[in-house]
């Protein structure tokens, strides 16, 4: 069975989201855990996303942090995917 599961829960909404995900992979079954946290800095809210995925047959682990800002002046055209069709923003 390749199932996979996405269980999404926050401890403070408004301000944070989990979402836990588990997937069948070529190396076995991965747990992918996506924190999504909004902070303040100084002036500024910050987009904290903290994304740590954890193959489970031999229990190796990688976490990545990104900051993202918030978004200032126009929105461009949106992306054309390589099959020609146009992108949601």
């Amino acid at each position: 069975d390749r199932v996979k599961t996405v269980l999404a829960t926050s401890d403070d909404p408004g301000k944070s989201v989990k979402i836990v995900s588990r997937m069948p992979t070529m190396n076995g079954i991965a747990t992918v855990v996506d924190t999504k946290t909004l902070q303040r800095e100084g002036n500024l809210l910050v987009l904290v996303q903290t994304l740590v995925i954890r193959n489970e047959r031999n229990g190796k682990e990688h976490t990545t942090i990104r900051y993202f800002l918030p978004h200032q002046g126009e929105i461009g055209a949106p992306a054309v995917t390589a099959k020609g069709l146009v992108k949601a923003g």
